[in-house]
């Protein structure tokens, strides 16, 4: 009994000193860590990073997912010029998530997973990136305000060309 505390011991020391945290074992980078998967949040679990001012045209923004695939997507939207994260939203397969968005253009992002590990780990390991090749541009005309659908499956010659990033 006494050799099991001790191996305890030098686990959780070994972990404080890999890490330089000091967190031992259930250290993120110590030696004996396992990364534990959590809920995903609700479809449609939106979170706002910037203020509108008021009076802002609105434009419909609205991301569907594929009903076959990854079960969860992350999405986050920001900002083109300043690259500043406006939104991040969660998304199940199947489903979909309308918002209002100020008008502009915007970089989309997306995380596509089945194992959430939160949001600075997302999808870990399993998960994939993807950022869209161009800004969606969300903008008036003369007969009104134009919005946006977006469809996150994959469509050889499709309108929104996407690649692999490393990076969220």
């Amino acid at each position: 009994m006494l050799w099991i505390a001790g191996l305890f011991g030098i686990a959780l020391l070994v972990g404080r000193y890999v890490d330089g945290q000091g967190s031992g074992f259930g250290s993120s980078f110590g030696p004996f860590a396992v990364m534990r998967a959590e809920p995903f949040p609700a479809n449609d679990t939106v979170r706002w990073l910037s203020t509108r001012p008021p009076g802002t045209t609105l434009a419909n923004f609205t991301v569907i997912a594929p009903h076959t695939g990854p079960r969860y997507y992350f999405v986050e939207l920001s900002a083109e010029g300043t690259h500043q994260p406006v939104v991040q939203f969660c998304l199940w397969r199947g489903m979909s998530v309308s918002l209002r968005l100020q008008l502009g253009e915007y970089r989309l992002r997306y995380a596509e997973g089945s194992s959430w590990y939160g949001s600075e780990r997302l999808f870990g390991g399993n998960g994939q990136i993807f950022e869209a090749d161009h800004p969606l541009a969300l903008f008036t005309m003369r007969n009104g305000v134009m919005g946006r659908v977006v469809y996150l499956h994959h469509v050889i010659g499709g309108n929104l060309p996407v690649h692999h990033t490393a990076r969220f």
